[in-house]
């Protein structure tokens, strides 16, 4: 299985994330998997995440907050590939109302044993 998780770098107060870095690459070794961690800070997260999509990821997962979330849904709008939440970031609005489990290792363990959920989307001033 190929995941890609996309880390905001200023989310929360981990700012240099090599903790966070190192913790995702322990939680998901669980199962095997090796992910792919880009980092990201709002720059060109489009052109990462169409990089990611050309590449056959499985699984594209946003580690961060709301913003981080929302751009990376954004990109994915259309596409097949599932979306999985690791709630890094300060608020995590969208992750607690879809019951994801704010604790990193909880919230990796639910991309594994987890089901996909349609989401609603929409558009707002053109985005």
């Amino acid at each position: 299985m190929k995941i890609a998780v996309f880390i905001n770098v200023l989310a929360g107060a981990d700012v240099e994330n090599n903790s966070l870095s190192n913790e995702l690459k322990q939680v998901f070794s669980r199962y095997n998997v090796k992910p792919e961690l880009i980092n990201i800070s709002g720059k060109k997260v489009e052109q990462e995440v169409d990089k990611v999509k050309k590449a056959g990821f499985d699984i594209i997962a946003a580690s961060g907050g709301d913003g981080t979330v929302n751009s990376i849904a954004s990109c994915l709008y259309g596409s097949d590939i599932p979306l999985a939440v690791i709630p890094t970031g300060t608020l995590n609005h969208f992750a607690k109302d879809l019951h994801i489990p704010l604790v990193l290792e909880e919230a990796v363990d639910n991309i594994f044993s987890g089901k996909i959920t349609p989401i609603d989307t929409a558009a707002v001033n053109g985005k």
